[in-house]
């Protein structure tokens, strides 16, 4: 068992499939404890099945993460309005041949089983309600969903911040600062880095949601949050890279890294060989996006910052003393 791989058994995982009608979205009358009357909604989610999120009819917009959806419920199990009034709304929504618990969607959620919270969806029939309810429960309950990357984790923060638009397209820099600052300092930060990356508008303090696409968000969080231990290795195999972010390092440079670097010295010669440059092939190909440089065994100069693999390869991080692995990039900064 010492030389299993761990790549047979991630294959048998499959990335959520989120359906069409998921992605387009459904009209729902929402409620949940705390409204005093049911808002109209659309109830949309993301190709990638990381957020639910809905808009009403005056542009406001709210989301939850999939990954904190605990059960979804329709019929019998689900929450219908004990006020008469908001209970009357919802019956008079949609079709009126089923009930309203029959046409409910009702989400549980929270950060664990015991702090949750529930939000209530109306669909217009029954078999919206049992589409939505089925579809967003084999999201919540998938692998990849729960064990997410942590390019995963910054996608999903992209995915936030992208839905969070105005009608007129932008992002306004609140919704920056939520995820991302906790005091005055780190929202100056947050403004140099939106502005060193040329994403901040000049009219007014937003961001284009046109311009803030997955490749603007990773060169965002790279001056956001740069990585200096990461850039002082790549300067010391190759010092170039100290002058020019189109340096890159060529297999001799990364097989010395990975075996004064990242191997661990107590490890057995002959159960765990040194790297040789058919293994350093192999790395590269499977971490390095560009495929130009793939073909010339070469890795960029940023080419350790996000990881786009499960913890699932944690065998392959102990045999070589990869812990690089967690930072492997999957995006070009320079």
């Amino acid at each position: 068992m010492a030389d299993a791989k761990p790549g047979i058994y991630a294959s048998l995982l499959k990335h959520p499939n989120v359906s069409k009608q998921l992605i387009d979205g459904s009209k729902f009358l929402h409620w949940d404890d705390e409204s005093p009357s049911p808002q109209a909604v659309t109830l949309r989610v993301d190709p990638k099945g990381h957020l639910l999120h809905w808009r009403d009819g005056s542009g406001y917009i709210d989301s939850l993460e999939i990954s904190n959806i605990r059960d979804t419920r329709t019929g019998r199990s689900a929450r219908v309005p004990k006020d008469t009034k908001m209970k009357e709304s919802c019956a008079l929504f949609g079709s009126s041949e089923a009930l309203v618990e029959d046409r409910t969607v009702s989400v549980i959620f929270g950060q664990d089983l015991v702090n949750i919270q529930w939000q209530n969806f109306v669909a217009t029939s029954k078999p919206i309600a049992q589409e939505w309810c089925s579809q967003l429960f084999t999201l919540a309950t998938n692998s990849f969903v729960n064990n997410p990357s942590f390019y995963d984790l910054l996608e999903r923060t992209w995915t936030k911040l992208s839905v969070t638009r105005d009608t007129e397209g932008f992002i306004s820099l609140k919704n920056f600062y939520k995820p991302f600052a906790s005091h005055r300092d780190d929202k100056k930060r947050i403004d140099m880095a939106l502005s060193n990356c040329g994403l901040l508008s000049k009219k007014k303090d937003a961001v284009d949601s046109k311009l803030f696409d997955m490749r603007a968000f990773l060169k965002f969080y790279a001056c956001l949050a740069p990585r200096g231990d990461i850039d002082q290795i790549c300067q010391e195999l190759n010092p170039s890279c100290a002058s020019d972010s189109r340096a890159y390092i060529n297999i001799d440079q990364f097989i010395r890294l990975l075996n004064e670097k990242q191997r661990d010295p107590r490890l057995n010669e002959i159960l765990y060989p040194y790297a040789n440059e058919a293994k350093a092939r192999e790395l590269i190909q499977k971490f390095e996006p560009d495929k130009t440089l793939i073909n010339k065994g070469k890795n960029k100069n940023r080419a350790f910052d996000f990881g786009k693999q499960l913890e699932m390869l944690r065998q392959t991080r102990r045999r070589h003393g990869w812990w690089l692995l967690s930072f492997v990039t999957n995006q070009d900064h320079s």
